[in-house]
């Protein structure tokens, strides 16, 4: 499946301290994303960084 046609997900309630919200919302609106779309950007980068990890061992 394509990201266009792949099933929504449910909502996953995140629940982080507050200096770690307030540091993703400066840096989710000085990318001009969403939190959400952020918080995406930087999972994929360390799960695309932990698999190159894995491939070089």
């Amino acid at each position: 499946m394509t990201e266009a046609t792949e099933k929504p997900t449910s909502p996953y309630p995140l629940r982080m301290a507050d200096d770690v919200k307030a540091w993703i919302k400066q840096r989710a609106k000085g990318n001009d994303r969403t939190v959400h779309a952020e918080l995406n950007r930087i999972l994929k980068e360390v799960m695309e960084a932990d698999e190159q990890k894995k491939q070089a061992a």
